[in-house]
């Protein structure tokens, strides 16, 4: 399973830093997706080729550049 992250998701994801999310809430909400879809590696990046809607954050991303990230099964 695809999961398209917009870039600042991919950067908490891989690094574990979340500082670029400023909103309480919004990390709550990444915690609870996180405790979902489990340990997630990195697997590519695709041109969406405009808005994208981020599976992580639920933000809608106008940056063309999605991040694949698939669950570790």
């Amino acid at each position: 399973m695809d999961l398209h992250v917009c870039p600042i998701c991919a950067v908490g994801l891989v690094n574990d830093d979340w500082s670029a999310i400023d909103c309480e809430d919004t990390h709550i909400s990444i915690l609870a997706w996180l405790e979902v879809v489990g340990y997630l590696v990195p697997v590519k990046q695709i041109d969406k080729g405009g808005y994208y809607d981020c599976e992580c954050c639920g933000a809608n991303a106008l940056i063309g550049t999605a991040h694949i990230f698939q669950p570790i099964i």
